[in-house]
């Protein structure tokens, strides 16, 4: 009877272990990067592309922060948002996103989403006090546990020249394979 004890205590450890190394991990890092930057149009807030060299040692969102990403479908044909992304944190991510601080009013913060260190897409950090408009995925910065990943600000001052990243298939994979893909 030890033995077996013994030998399912053995399993279940190697089990652990395997499923946290094979475990993608989900961060946001908070950029200051000099890669490309669509500057064809005069507007705030451009695509740009983020490298891995471009990404700091230290997530600002880890992955234990992020307890979710959620798509909400639109099936009404009135409207052209195809769907709505959210990021569900838990209180520790809510609270580093409302301690943000220097939120430029014209240009917002840069981040980029991250799947194991691979960059998925960035985007801004937005101060909702700002009248400037943003070309491209805004996060505008307030006291919630989910928060919308915007398709520009407003939606009608979207770039749409790139594809719209929100649903990549390694992100989604990603959450689904954590088990924390809402969709709706």
């Amino acid at each position: 009877m030890g033995k077996y004890i013994i030998l399912t205590i053995i399993l279940l450890t190697i089990s652990v272990v395997l499923f946290s190394k094979n475990r993608p991990k989900i961060e946001v890092y908070l950029v200051n990067m000099t890669s490309f930057v669509d500057t064809t149009e005069n507007k705030t807030g451009q695509y740009f592309d983020c490298l891995e060299s471009d990404i700091p040692d230290s997530s600002f969102l880890t992955d234990n922060d992020i307890i979710g990403y959620e798509i909400r479908r639109n099936s009404s044909e009135q409207n052209d948002r195809k769907n709505f992304y959210y990021i569900r944190l838990n209180t520790s991510g809510k609270n580093k996103l409302s301690e943000l601080k220097n939120i430029l009013l014209c240009c917002g913060t840069r981040f980029v989403l991250t799947v194991d260190r691979k960059p998925i897409f960035g985007g801004y950090f937005w101060n909702p006090l700002s009248s400037f408009g943003c070309a491209w995925l805004t996060i505008p910065i307030l006291n919630s546990e989910r928060i919308e990943i915007l398709r520009g600000l407003p939606y009608e001052y979207f770039t749409n020249k790139h594809n719209d990243p929100r649903g990549d298939k390694r992100l989604i994979e990603a959450f689904q394979i954590t088990e924390r893909l809402i969709e709706n």
